[in-house]
């Protein structure tokens, strides 16, 4: 058994959005990060991150409607097996 810093699986966050405008306007905030730490699933979800998340969140509550965005935590290698659970970002 080992610490959550120290096990090798990610977690983090798989985060979906309901308007279609909203993703566009991701692809600068994603730019300058690494792509190791977040993926597209799809035209309208990502994964991220814990670390990224947080910080997401910011920009979220700055340029989105954070009423249109919903999340929940999720492992990097499984990021669909949590989405029945998924909440809005404000519930965050």
């Amino acid at each position: 058994m080992g610490c959550d810093a120290c096990l090798p699986i990610r977690t983090g966050y798989t985060v979906s959005f309901q308007k279609s405008n909203d993703v566009k306007k991701l692809e600068k905030y994603f730019k300058d990060i690494s792509q190791n730490q977040w993926k597209t699933l799809g035209e309208d979800m990502f994964w991220m991150r814990e670390d990224i998340f947080w910080d997401f969140m910011d920009y979220v509550h700055q340029h989105l409607d954070p009423r249109h965005v919903r999340a929940v935590e999720a492992k990097q290698r499984s990021p669909f097996e949590t989405l029945p659970r998924m909440e809005p970002i404000t519930v965050f």
